[in-house]
């Protein structure tokens, strides 16, 4: 083999060297900016799902008030009802007296 065929088959490794190098080089760009685009994609995502929460959490405070307002609505009627039902039963034991007053006058 002449020093002319080996020099040709070194500038043809070469030129394969720097075309692997171009490509892997390609692909590794490639890579980046789809590896960008999840991590950016990831990103908004992330950020959606905190809003979310915040937003729950907001809704779950405003229950949590509501609830509370509830219940000291509800115990103020449970109060009112136990007046309520002390007064049926003065008025009842009113009216048995008034009853029993009027039987006693007719006899």
């Amino acid at each position: 083999m002449s020093i002319e065929e080996r020099v040709g088959k070194v500038e043809k490794r070469v030129k394969n060297v720097e075309e692997a190098i171009t490509l892997l080089s390609n692909l590794l760009a490639s890579h980046d900016d789809r590896l960008e685009d999840s991590v950016k994609n990831l990103e908004a995502k992330i950020a959606a799902l905190i809003d979310a929460q915040i937003r729950t959490e907001d809704k779950m405070a405003e229950l949590i008030a509501a609830q509370t307002r509830n219940d000291a609505k509800t115990a103020n009627l449970e109060d009112k009802m136990a007046d309520l039902a002390e007064a049926q039963a003065r008025s009842d034991a009113r009216m048995v007296a008034l009853i029993e007053a009027q039987n006693k006058n007719r006899n």
